[in-house]
This record gives C-alpha cells, sequence and structure tokens, in this order.
C-alpha cells in the first residue's frame, strides 16, 4: 500500500498502526487518528465488541470508515461505514451444507475456533 499510495498523483500518505488484537490500543488509535482529522480511516477489528464504540466515534467525526476482513455483528452498518471482505455468515452456512449432505445429515461435528470474533468465526 506505501508504495502504490506513493505513486498517486498529488501524493497520498498512510499511517499503519498495530494494536497487536488489543481493543483499548485500538480505540485508542482510532480517537488518534479521529483528532488527526485523517480523510478515512481503514480498521481491521481486534473484537467485534469494540466496533460500536470505534463506528460511533468515527461516524460522528464525519470521516469515513471500512472494516476490513471482520465485520461489525450488526445488521446494518451506518451511511459513511462499509465492510470489505468475505461473507462468513454465508460461507459458513455454505460449509454446513456440504458436511450435512456429506454426513448424511446425521453424526458429530467437531470444530474448532481460533481468536473469538476474527475473520470466520460467524
Amino acid at each position: 500500500m506505501q508504495t502504490h499510495a506513493k505513486e498517486i498523483p498529488g501524493g497520498v500518505t498512510i499511517q499503519v498502526e498495530d494494536a497487536s488484537n488489543d481493543v483499548v490500543r485500538q480505540l485508542s488509535q482510532v480517537e488518534s487518528f479521529v483528532s488527526q482529522k485523517v480523510d478515512a480511516i481503514i480498521v481491521s477489528p481486534a473484537d467485534t465488541a469494540a466496533t460500536a464504540g470505534i463506528t460511533s466515534r468515527v461516524v460522528a467525526s464525519g470521516i469515513p470508515l471500512v472494516y476490513m476482513n471482520t465485520r461489525p455483528e450488526v445488521d446494518t452498518l451506518p451511511d459513511g461505514v462499509v465492510f470489505v471482505g468475505a461473507d462468513e455468515r454465508e460461507i459458513g452456512r455454505m460449509q454446513m451444507q456440504y458436511l450435512a449432505e456429506q454426513m448424511g445429515g446425521k453424526g458429530s461435528l467437531a470444530i474448532i475456533l481460533g481468536r473469538h470474533g476474527a475473520c470466520g468465526d460467524a
């Protein structure tokens, strides 16, 4: 992204922060971006439980917000907020349909989750 940003006529700067899956740190980083009045914010949520606070703060500032890879747990995102990533609910439905067919509609199934709230945990 940094390389491509430098190639854009007029110049674009990108500031990247790593919250290291720390919700408090991520909220602080979002606050910092809002205070800096950046032109847009992209967030890969550390925890979907924190997205309501992120969304309300960023929307109130008028800055466009993009959630990446992990969709907030809401049915509808407000104006100025979008999600970019796979439809994990549809993927899960397709996986379960396939497994039900393969298992003849009966049996036991084991599911191992990674980090709770991560992409694929829908």
